[in-house]
């Protein structure tokens, strides 16, 4: 078992013990360090976060995946819009078009 599936199995404990919102705001602080408000947000992060838990919109769960999002706008005609993303240090080009 690697550290991959026991740190899932761990999330999947504290969501089915304690809830969902919980297990986000465990995830959050062990990963990046910062709790979590979900209940009065504030910062991006927890914006995002609450959408992601809360809303029953397809398109806003979409919204919250840099990929999906940038699919999303491509396919709505608005591709020249997007400026292009950077990740390790070279242009990742992951979007279909």
């Amino acid at each position: 078992m690697n550290k991959k599936e026991v740190y899932s199995g761990l999330l999947s404990c504290i969501t089915t013990v304690a809830g969902i919102d919980n297990a986000k705001k465990f995830d959050t602080l062990f990963r990046d360090h910062k709790k979590l408000n979900l209940k009065n947000p504030q910062t991006l992060s927890d914006k995002v976060s609450y959408i992601e838990l809360h809303e029953q919109s397809p398109l806003a769960a979409n919204c919250t995946d840099k990929y999906a999002v940038r699919e999303y706008v491509t396919n709505k005609g608005l591709g020249d819009i997007l400026v292009p993303i950077y990740g390790g240090g070279t242009l990742d080009l992951k979007i279909s078009t």
